[in-house]
């Protein structure tokens, strides 16, 4: 049970081979408590080389190589690292900021407290450790998520450094301070981190080369909020230099940089970009539910803020691929709350050249908290290859007034309850292995949806989701 937490992690194509689970659970317990009693190493001096080795001149890794030696000391000690699980990075993360309070105006302090930060740099170590040990490939869907969270957040390669120095810190006081030890995780960070520096890198220079692209952070201004539903705002930005934004891709999002009065830290927040764009400025929609959304929703119009170039991996480019060979295969989009921005984005980008029909599947808790209802209700008036449905959880009787014969398509909802799948069989063949899937919501309705499509036969492969 003690490797339990590292499976959870790690993709869903690697739980159930039997040679890595054997070779983890052959990890004894005496092996272990000799590790934790082990005072032989010298931390400085496994650290000493951090700074200096990590560059982004070192082309990008597909499979990470360390020493026989070391990837057999990972062997041994991943279940160690794993049965710490979240309890491990939380120390790292207390660590570091212990150490440099700074990094607190970096790190979304909302996900440190509720742990998803600590889980998610677990993850990211878990996949690495693995990979090696195994043989293959680390998960390049994973590290291209990381970079553009990275980019996003303006991470810089030295920064890598300070991060290597307390993740072996945090293992020397928590695990063991071994030398031997040390230096295989040191190899195998130092490793993933070539890899991740080397790819940030290459995309920094690319929106940097944009027309209206910029590195690192740029002074807006806010000068236009709108209601969409309750609670819920379309937010307008323009550069206070008055010079162009570069373009994006449908899907991604900008960073919102604040620290009002009265806040410990300055904190960053994603939010999707708004499409249509243009070269002016930058819309984002806010729904109104924590500390940053709710200072978004009454500072004045006339507040500079800072935000950063548009990144994110979630975008259209396996659907574009896709239709590139079959143009006569459908995706299915589906949204919850405010996580209708990224996939209308998208629809907004498909309705110029549309070329599959496009199955559209939203979930609300009523009508007047679904935004850009009308928006869609238009598109698809518009264009026959659009198919939409919708459920409220909790309809309002005004939900339930459509103008006479209204076609079912039009309809401002479908469904009463919670979104269900089953309802939709007859819309969609999810044994057809072709259809790719866009997810985006809340972290829990993102699981209940993930799980549905995966008893309906639908791998993970054909699953793309944004979380934040």
């Amino acid at each position: 049970s003690f490797s339990l937490f590292l499976f959870s992690s790690i993709p869903e194509s690697h739980f159930f081979q039997p040679r890595i689970i054997i070779k983890m659970l052959s990890f004894s317990r005496p092996l272990l408590s000799s590790l934790l009693r082990s005072s032989s190493a010298s931390l400085p001096a496994t650290l000493s080389g951090f700074n200096r080795s990590f560059s982004s001149s070192v082309p990008p890794a597909t499979q990470f190589e360390v020493t026989p030696e070391n990837k057999e000391i990972l062997q041994q000690t991943i279940p160690a690292v794993a049965s710490a699980g979240v309890t491990f990075t939380k120390y790292f993360y207390n660590r570091m900021f212990t150490a440099l309070p700074c990094l607190r105006n970096v790190f979304n302090q909302t996900n440190q407290a509720i742990g998803k930060q600590p889980t998610k740099l677990f993850a990211t170590v878990a996949e690495a450790a693995v990979s090696c040990v195994e043989g293959r490939e680390f998960d390049e869907a994973m590290a291209e998520n990381i970079c553009h969270k990275h980019c996003a957040l303006n991470i810089q390669g030295n920064q890598y450094g300070i991060v290597g120095e307390h993740l072996l810190g945090t293992i020397s006081e928590c695990l063991t301070n071994d030398e031997k030890v040390l230096g295989a995780w040191g190899e195998l960070y130092g490793e993933l981190a070539k890899k991740l520096i080397d790819m940030e890198e290459n995309l920094y220079q690319e929106v940097e080369s944009r027309e209206g692209g910029w590195r690192g952070m740029r002074e807006f201004e806010l000068v236009k909020r709108e209601a969409v539903a309750d609670g819920i705002a379309r937010l307008r930005f323009e550069p206070v230099d008055g010079g162009k934004v570069c373009n994006f891709k449908n899907g991604q999002y900008t960073t919102v940089w604040a620290q009002p009065e009265g806040w410990k830290n300055r904190q960053p927040r994603h939010y999707t970009l708004a499409a249509p764009g243009d070269d002016k400025g930058f819309m984002i929609t806010v729904r109104k539910q924590g500390l940053m959304s709710d200072y978004l929703h009454s500072t004045p119009l006339g507040t500079k803020l800072d935000l950063s170039a548009p990144f994110g991996s979630f975008d259209m480019r396996n659907l574009e691929e896709l239709w590139l060979r079959d143009p006569t295969v459908p995706v299915v989009f589906l949204s919850a709350g405010v996580g209708i921005t990224p996939v209308l984005s998208m629809l907004e980008a498909v309705k110029e050249s549309p070329l599959g029909p496009v199955l559209w599947l939203h979930a609300s808790t009523r009508g007047a908290n679904h935004p850009y209802r009308t928006r869609l209700q238009d598109i698809a008036k518009q264009n026959n290859w659009l198919t939409r449905r919708v459920w409220y959880e909790f309809p309002q009787p005004e939900d339930s007034e459509n103008p006479p014969n209204t076609d079912e398509n039009l309809m401002k909802f479908h469904f009463e309850g919670r979104m269900d799948l089953q309802k939709v069989e007859d819309l969609v063949n999810f044994g057809d292995s072709r259809v790719l899937y866009y997810l985006c919501g809340p972290p829990e309705w993102m699981e209940v949806m993930q799980q549905a499509l995966g008893e309906r036969g639908v791998g993970k492969e054909r699953m793309l989701y944004e979380s934040f």
